[in-house]
């Protein structure tokens, strides 16, 4: 599968949402593999580069719903984990996420990616 650099933003009320997770689901009839997720985490000015295999090589062709997590680490019995997600469960899930884009292997910076609190 080829793979294109894609960059991004990802804002919350419109400000920068630093350290959030992003991942793209397929949506439509792609030929991509169920299991191939695009993925990327936010950096303290919320712009965040897109990996499917390797750091920042980009994201494949097709049509996708993003998904957009933020946590707070915890410790729990000296572990740190994930803690519970910070943002509206409506970007959580690929169902109910409205966060829709396309990528072609001329997308090389994306819509903002735009969350509100609502």
């Amino acid at each position: 599968v080829a793979v294109h650099p894609v960059q991004g933003k990802v804002i919350l009320d419109g400000r920068p949402l630093a350290n959030a997770a992003i991942v793209l689901h397929r949506v439509g009839d792609s030929k991509l593999p169920l299991n191939l997720h695009p993925r990327a985490k936010a950096s303290e000015d919320g712009t965040f580069k897109l990996e499917t295999f390797d750091p920042a090589d980009g994201a494949p062709d097709g049509d996708f719903v993003a998904t957009v997590f933020l946590t707070q680490e915890t410790e729990v019995d000296g572990e740190k984990q994930a803690g519970p997600n910070l943002l509206p469960a409506v970007y959580s899930k690929p169902e109910t996420s409205p966060l829709r884009l396309k990528i072609t292997s001329s997308t090389k910076e994306l819509h903002p990616l735009e969350l509100t609190k609502g």
